[in-house]
């Protein structure tokens, strides 16, 4: 009956596939609450979790989103920088090996920086 509906109402173009994702989200975060966030982070640089706990303790009875989804809404405005991930070494084993070979090496140098104390 589905079909029958759409093609009373649209004709043929009713037709066409539709889209099955839905038309809003139930749990999104009011735009009133986006806005309260980032002027929270944009006046005074914090994170997700300092403006949460300031949010819950200015007004304790409205319900505020999770950490997460502050973390988020932070992320899509483009507020958060991403941190520089450490390289990799493509075999950890040879770095290790290379590391102790220059230790070994750093051991059998003679300590010519050392002043010798002397006594007077």
């Amino acid at each position: 009956y589905q079909w029958r509906e759409r093609f009373l109402v649209s004709g043929i173009a009713g037709l066409a596939e539709h889209s099955r994702a839905s038309l809003s989200s139930a749990g999104e975060t009011s735009a009133a609450t986006v806005a309260l966030i980032l002027a929270e982070h944009a006046r005074y640089g914090w994170g997700a979790r300092k403006i949460l706990k300031r949010r819950q303790t200015k007004d304790p009875t409205a319900e505020w989103p999770a950490r997460r989804a502050i973390v988020d809404i932070l992320t899509r405005n483009g507020c958060v920088r991403r941190r520089r991930s450490r390289t990799q070494s493509a075999n950890p084993a040879a770095a290790n090996a290379n590391l102790q070979q220059r230790n070994a090496t750093r051991q059998q140098r003679p300590h010519h920086h050392r002043r010798a104390i002397t006594q007077e």
